[in-house]
């Protein structure tokens, strides 16, 4: 019993020493593991399997666990934490520079937790050469409504463009310009394409011109073209002025100038040699967007005489400053009998006779009048 008492006491004296001298239980080792690092792009898995990529390729690390840091060596060796050997701390991504494998080991870690398994990435380096340089060719027009341009677009240095302009009625190509420099004189300009080039298309506007576009014929005066078209087809009549009355003798196609909306650029003023415009013989034509000024005439109709039985359209004209010494009269328009004109959208101003309806007569046929602006007109004999 003594002995036992005495061994107590011994096993006593030991723990009591141990604690003095500040020993403690050895603490258990971290059980949660960092995430390995990852990387991007991804490498081949060893030596033998290397993933090629182009020379200067940047390889970015990366692990899921927030505040770890990664250490990583590129020889094949193990990284250490310490950084001893060849292990570096990853700072920034990694940069393939040899055509031999580069052989990327990394290690994450953070302090509490068990350090993470070793990720291999491995690349080789290949070299390619360097893209085709690629310029920007534009092209534009000088005045806008001039015409049309095509052929411009990206293209590669050394491939052979051509461009190509084409002109709208009543205008006419003059050259392309680069910067100030007349390039070509040729409305399809073809060139190796070596820079950026801004190309623009200089038309010049032609007047005293008259085109059937239907027929792509060209004609110096508008009597001319008309007896050369076709029923149905277009005619366009270029700005300027003309000195010359007009027949649509049954030809029942469109007669307009350039821009309808604008019909003081385009004048015909007949020449004091009767009606202006005649239409005759059941003629159907269309006319629109002329000026119809100035034009006396000791037959009715000062300005637009509708033969009986005609139907055209008159639209969106300017016919002023007309004078007819006729038995009947009609100093803008004159409508005859049987026939049934659509007359819309027109300023008849300041036409006078000497019969009756200083503006329009009508003489027993039905024609549609509307949305005409008619004042100042004068007749003798009244209307």
């Amino acid at each position: 019993m003594q002995n036992k008492k005495r061994y107590i006491v011994y096993w006593f004296m030991i723990l009591g020493i141990f604690l003095l001298a500040g020993c403690k239980p050895s603490p258990t080792p971290p059980t949660i593991q960092v995430a390995p690092p990852t990387a991007h792009p991804e490498g081949g898995p060893d030596i033998d399997h290397p993933v090629p990529v182009p020379l200067g390729t940047r390889v970015t690390l990366h692990t899921d666990t927030p505040g770890a840091t990664i250490y990583f060596t590129t020889d094949g060796t193990d990284p250490s934490p310490t950084r001893s050997g060849a292990t570096s701390r990853y700072e920034e991504p990694l940069p393939i520079r040899k055509m031999k494998p580069t052989v990327v080991r990394a290690i994450a870690v953070k302090e509490g937790m068990k350090a993470s398994e070793v990720m291999t990435a491995v690349y080789r380096g290949r070299w390619t050469p360097p893209p085709t340089p690629q310029y920007i060719i534009t092209v534009s027009t000088n005045p806008t409504k001039g015409g049309t341009v095509s052929g411009g677009g990206t293209f590669t240095q050394g491939t052979e463009r051509t461009v190509t302009a084409q002109a709208n009625t009543c205008y006419k190509f003059i050259n392309w310009i680069e910067e100030g420099e007349v390039v070509s004189d040729q409305a399809q300009y073809t060139f190796t394409v070596e820079k950026d080039r801004a190309l623009v298309a200089n038309f010049e506007e032609v007047r005293e011109q008259v085109h059937n576009v239907t027929q792509d014929t060209f004609h110096g005066e508008i009597q001319e073209a008309i007896d050369d078209a076709d029923p149905g087809d277009e005619i366009v009549v270029c700005p300027g002025t003309y000195n010359e009355c007009i027949v649509l003798d049954n030809k029942n196609i469109t007669l307009r100038s350039t821009d309808p909306d604008n019909p003081g650029e385009t004048v015909i003023n007949g020449g004091d040699d009767g009606p202006v415009v005649t239409f005759t013989m059941g003629d159907a034509s269309t006319l629109r967007g002329f000026f119809i000024n100035g034009n006396t005439t000791n037959s009715d109709g000062g300005g637009i005489y509708v033969g009986g039985g005609s139907n055209p359209v008159i639209t969106g004209n300017e016919i002023t400053g007309n004078t007819t010494r006729g038995s009947s009269g009609g100093g803008g328009i004159y409508v005859g009998g049987g026939s049934n004109p659509e007359i819309t959208g027109n300023e008849i101003t300041g036409n006078t006779t000497s019969g009756f309806g200083g503006g329009i007569y009508v003489w027993v046929s039905e024609p549609t009048i509307a949305g005409n602006e008619i004042t100042g007109n004068t007749a003798t004999s009244g209307g």
